[in-house]
């Protein structure tokens, strides 16, 4: 290689590794379709047009889709009532991969977890705010695990929520040892946490109707190559 190239090559690929972060930061395909479902207004027909059949897998109650976009994947889980096929929760994970520079690259993992939580977990007689605000995340993270059972044949959807449910589950143990920064679980900022391989993250809760939350949760780390999520 002549030397005297190398810088204009050098700067080719810090441009290259800036544009592929601008395209980190662009809504997936699927996100956007996922924020026009509402838990206790969209039904199912209106999600099977809405989701269409790629890539759609499906039980009695239930539909899942995966979707891979470059570098990065999404997962979307729906659940209905049996008695008016209203959506009772809906779980939405993307991980997603950015090279910053070469041989490194930025690691993001985002869920969405939108449900109606079971009256007897509100009306429990918790300590406090925080004990009941824990107990609503642990049912978002038991309703993750129970609602990808149907579609545990399914590897790539195994993996991904393997990746959500880790997030969550370091989450509610961190807001359950540092008590005193609780209240920042439902601001906009949401309350920040670190985990071993997801790096920088933060946990968000907001009550969207008396009986309906959505939990918000992200993380992302920068890695080389050779480990990505």
């Amino acid at each position: 290689m002549n030397k005297k190239h190398l810088p204009l090559i050098l700067l080719i690929l810090v441009l290259f590794g800036t544009g592929a972060g601008c395209q980190a930061n662009k809504p997936l395909p699927m996100q956007e379709v996922f924020a026009r479902i509402v838990v206790g207004r969209s039904d199912a027909s209106e999600v099977l047009n809405l989701l269409g059949e790629k890539g759609l897998l499906h039980t009695a109650e239930s539909v899942s889709v995966i979707n891979q976009h470059g570098w990065s994947r999404e997962l979307g889980i729906v659940q209905f009532n049996a008695e008016d096929s209203l959506v009772r929760r809906k779980d939405y994970v993307q991980v997603r991969s950015g090279m910053l520079v070469p041989m490194l690259s930025e690691e993001r993992i985002y869920l969405q977890v939108q449900t109606m939580v079971p009256q007897e977990v509100l009306d429990e007689p918790y300590e406090n705010d925080t004990q009941k605000h824990i107990a609503i995340l642990e049912h978002c993270r038991k309703a993750l695990v129970s609602d990808a059972k149907p579609f545990e044949q399914d590897q790539k959807t195994m993996s991904i929520v393997g990746l959500a449910r880790s997030a969550l589950r370091e989450a509610i143990l961190q807001l359950t040892d540092r008590p005193r920064e609780a209240n920042k679980l439902l601001t906009n900022q949401g309350f920040d946490f670190t985990h071993t391989v997801m790096g920088k993250s933060y946990v968000r809760l907001v009550q969207e109707q008396e009986n309906i939350f959505t939990l918000h949760l992200a993380g992302s780390d920068t890695v080389d190559m050779f480990n990505t999520w």
